[in-house]
């Protein structure tokens, strides 16, 4: 017997009047996308990378804080603050490397290994693209350690 299906996200995209604009809506939000500016668009509203990066740091913030698991209580006091970027060489023909720095105040570096292995485990977008783009992660607590992406 097959197990059932349940929808867990949806969403529709549809084109504007505006060369390379879009709007994406879903169950309770909208919100307006512009392709690149390389290909015609105005480059002014949040972009399909933007919206992928913006996702695996919503993502990672959920799961740092506790929240990865609906059993998990939230660690109460965590303050976590992830700032990331995609460095790719010019002329590049690949997306590049995302680098994830998260801040965790006091985090030793035994803990900094535990958080970026709950990241791996529990963030499933992780799951979905690290195989097509690299993550590398660098967690500041007490000091700053870099676990390279796998």
């Amino acid at each position: 017997m097959a197990a059932a299906t349940t929808i867990v996200s949806s969403l529709e995209g549809r084109t504007t009047p505006v060369r390379g604009r879009f709007v994406l809506s879903g169950p309770s939000f909208q919100l307006v996308s512009d392709g690149s500016v390389a290909s015609g668009a105005p480059g002014q509203a949040v972009g399909s990378l933007d919206l992928l990066v913006a996702s695996l740091v919503s993502c990672g913030l959920n799961v740092l804080r506790g929240g990865g698991d609906a059993e998990n209580e939230l660690i109460p006091g965590r303050e976590v603050e992830i700032y990331a970027r995609v460095e790719r060489e010019e002329d590049s023909a690949t997306l590049g490397e995302l680098v994830l720095e998260i801040f965790i105040e006091g985090a030793t570096e035994s803990e900094a290994h535990g958080y970026v292995a709950d990241y791996r485990e529990n963030c499933l977008i992780y799951a979905a693209v690290s195989h097509v783009i690299p993550i590398r992660f660098v967690v500041h607590g007490e000091t700053a350690i870099e676990v390279e992406a796998e």
